[in-house]
């Protein structure tokens, strides 16, 4: 990632609240911010989900339609790795209608998937897995069989994917599958390392930053994350996705807009939400590094 071979912006389309669809796409042309991740994460959301006025309104102002987030909430009715084997098999079948239509009405062909809801308790954990397999196995071939990639999330906490070990595990399951790398879910292990041992694996990121434990979602230089370790690592695996966002603006509490750790802890105050243009600039400072 330097200036001869920048690799293109990206952000969440979970970023930007309370607008129009069209002034969405409007804002990210606007701030020169080629690509976009569309995501949902609670299964309402994504019921009536319109891909082809996303299709259109992605032609018109010249996004790409760069990935799509499978939904992965309420736990209770999505959840690759339920026990349950009812909700388990709805969890499958539900996202390879999702991943159709969005192919079909506006030709997206990587979709995200988290692997596992939570808590899980240690004496689960193993029962999980089994079932996130079966479930990761199935997708895969159902992907791989309509030209689609599907990518695992590295997720936080007691979740499935919470470490390099976990992530190689559930990579192995099937050779087509691939990782979405969430920086700001490293937790103590270095971002480097990472990228370093997935390389031939990671085919986008979810980028932001954190205090070195619990996800933050902050914006790239708020946290303690090594980005130019990060970037080097990125050029030296030859990574060639998007440069993609997975910020939060920020939450309003006690007066005052407040940058939160996993929505929980009060880190610091901003002086306004984040927007759009504060991704495009950080993404500038990153490039310059």
């Amino acid at each position: 990632m330097n200036k001869s071979n920048i690799i293109p912006c990206g952000c969440s389309s979970s970023f930007v609240k309370n607008t129009t669809l069209e002034k969405m796409f409007a804002d990210y042309k606007t701030n020169d911010i080629p690509c976009m991740e569309i995501a949902f994460g609670q299964y309402e959301d994504s019921v009536n989900l319109d891909f082809k006025e996303y299709k259109r309104l992605a032609d018109k102002y010249g996004i790409n339609l760069y990935s799509y987030h499978l939904p992965f909430a309420p736990f209770t009715t999505l959840n690759p790795a339920d026990k349950d084997e009812t909700v388990r098999s709805f969890t499958v079948n539900y996202f390879k209608a999702l991943m159709s239509k969005a192919k079909n009405d506006a030709d997206i062909s990587l979709f995200i998937i988290h692997p596992s809801g939570e808590p899980i308790e240690d004496s689960e954990r193993d029962t999980a897995l089994n079932q996130a397999k079966k479930s990761l196995y199935e997708l895969s071939v159902f992907a791989e069989n309509n030209n689609m990639t599907l990518a695992v999330e590295n997720l936080p906490r007691t979740c499935l994917g919470r470490s390099s070990d976990d992530m190689y595990e559930l990579l192995s399951i099937h050779p087509a599958l691939k990782m979405c790398f969430d920086i700001n879910h490293a937790g103590c292990e270095s971002s480097v390392d990472i990228i370093k041992r997935f390389a031939d694996k990671i085919v986008t990121l979810h980028v932001s930053d954190y205090m070195g434990n619990d996800e933050c979602h902050l914006l790239p230089l708020e946290g303690i994350v090594d980005w130019k370790g990060v970037i080097n690592a990125l050029k030296e695996a030859n990574y060639s996705g998007a440069f993609l966002y997975e910020v939060s603006p920020g939450v309003f509490e006690d007066g005052a807009i407040w940058a939160k750790e996993c929505w929980l802890t009060k880190l610091f105050p901003r002086e306004s939400f984040l927007n759009l243009s504060d991704i495009k600039e950080n993404f500038i400072k990153l490039n310059n590094l």
